[in-house]
């Protein structure tokens, strides 16, 4: 949720526990260490994305192979990078810093990572990219086991309109 100003207020999560789980095993699943939890994402992380754009974007529904790279130095400082094989290829290189669970890349993009290993993506301020008519996007990641992760990626318009959603579904490559 978003407050008046267009900031992140509140991040709504539901945990749900497969039938014959008690809650408090499920709870336990979640319990993670503050500090860690960008050394949870840092690596190389493969696999496929999937693309579907809204109707009056031309409805239309996309594959392709998705690579996400997550660097930190000793200092904190940050590098992502994301290439996929649509179209052409595309590159796309972030830099930032990451402090406790929170990784700020420049431009505005902010990662807060959650217990349990997820995580929400965003601009630091939505209602300023809309005010700015800049075209943004939210993600929301998970990770199902330390080689295993989800990423659900939805874009938006410089009005603020829904232009697509994409999921992810990737694997951690392992250092050689």
């Amino acid at each position: 949720m978003l407050d008046p100003r267009g900031l992140l207020d509140v991040i709504g999560v539901f945990h749900e526990s497969r039938e014959g789980e008690s809650f408090a095993e499920s709870q336990k699943k979640l319990a993670d260490d503050f500090a860690t939890r960008v050394d949870a994402v840092l690596g190389k992380w493969s696999g496929q994305l999937v693309t579907r754009r809204t109707g009056i974007y031309g409805a239309t529904l996309a594959e392709c192979n998705v690579q996400v790279h997550y660097e930190r130095d000793d200092e904190g400082k940050m590098k992502q990078e994301i290439t996929t094989t649509r179209g052409e290829g595309t590159k796309i290189v972030m830099t930032g810093t990451s402090t406790g669970a929170v990784m700020r890349f420049e431009g505005g993009l902010l990662t807060t990572l959650l217990p349990g290993g997820m995580g929400l993506t965003s601009p630091g301020s939505v209602g300023q990219s809309v005010g700015r008519k800049q075209a943004f996007y939210f993600e929301f990641s998970w990770i199902q086991s330390p080689v295993h992760r989800r990423r659900l990626v939805r874009t938006y318009d410089t009005d603020g309109l829904v232009v697509s959603t994409s999921l992810a579904t990737e694997s951690k490559l392992l250092q050689q």
